[in-house]
């Protein structure tokens, strides 16, 4: 499996354990309950992501296809890629806050239970 792969909700989880404990600058905590309560909500809908690593900063990324959603302390960023274009959408979230209506409408990945392309 290449790295940042993920077959699994599992897979997932183990990255971001190990993203943080091997992480040369640390996370902040918020980032890390962020990233927590965003697959918490996913794997109950979602099929697992194509991949999930570190993003740039010190954050999580996690990809599907032609989306991804990075998961900051106090925000989630989606990017929806197209032929030569990128949406870029900012939501503010905290830990222990409910997900805003605008960010789970972003929310398109193939569900779980949906057919197979």
């Amino acid at each position: 499996m290449a790295e940042g792969a993920c077959a699994s909700w599992d897979d997932v989880i183990s990255r971001l354990d190990c993203i943080v404990a091997q992480a040369p600058e640390p996370f902040e905590q918020d980032t890390i309950d962020n990233g927590r309560e965003l697959i918490h909500y996913l794997r109950e809908r979602f099929i697992p992501p194509d991949g999930f690593d570190k993003g740039y900063w010190s954050t999580f990324s996690l990809f599907w296809d032609n989306f991804e959603i990075e998961v900051f302390d106090e925000r989630f960023e989606t990017y929806r890629f197209f032929k030569g274009a990128t949406d870029i959408l900012h939501f503010s979230h905290r830990p222990g806050e409910p997900f805003s209506v605008e960010f789970l409408a972003q929310l398109r990945m193939p569900r779980l239970g949906d057919p197979a392309p």
